[in-house]
């Protein structure tokens, strides 16, 4: 049998991805076909399908300002924060606090109180200097700015992606 070729994968995978109404399943199939298309080991079939159930309820806990399961955000965890490039996350993480900070005419002290971080913590994360937050504390950070955790890490995402952008 032959194998397909590339423009034929591309098409059935822009149909697929089509289908999908749900924004998390969504995220959830970006993240394999990326990983697939980088040759990058892929979980069992039964530990890919925990995966993905546990990675939805974790974004439905976030969406829903609720504690995820802590197994749910280890076997996430497992999986998917490896694939993050923690230093440019870092930095965008950063520039994104610093403008939801200043978009909230919020001093660094007054974030600081909102969000019941110390103001040494809200510097570091401003320098780019926190490379692993746990998702509660990601959304203590977001409510102190007043924005959701998913809106934070948008942006976050956005300007993670404009760093890898080649210049020139």
């Amino acid at each position: 049998m032959n194998e397909p070729s590339d423009e034929q994968m591309r098409a059935e995978l822009k149909e697929t991805v089509a289908k999908i109404e749900d924004r998390d399943m969504l995220l959830f199939v970006l993240w394999s076909v990326r990983r697939m298309s980088q040759h990058l080991p892929m979980p069992e079939d039964q530990e890919l399908k925990a995966l993905r159930d546990a990675f939805l309820r974790v974004t439905k806990a976030i969406r829903g300002r609720r504690k995820a399961k802590v197994v749910d955000l280890e076997l996430v965890t497992k999986w998917i924060a490896t694939d993050i490039d923690k230093f440019g996350v870092a930095r965008a993480l950063g520039i994104a606090t610093k403008l939801y900070r200043q978009k909230a005419k919020l001093s660094r002290l007054q974030l600081s109180k909102k969000s019941g971080f110390p103001l040494r913590f809200i510097l570091a994360i401003e320098r780019g200097r926190i490379r692993d937050m746990p998702v509660v504390r990601l959304q203590q950070l977001a409510d102190g700015l007043g924005v959701t955790v998913f809106e934070l890490m948008d942006r976050v995402f956005e300007l993670t992606n404009d760093q890898e952008k080649p210049r020139g």
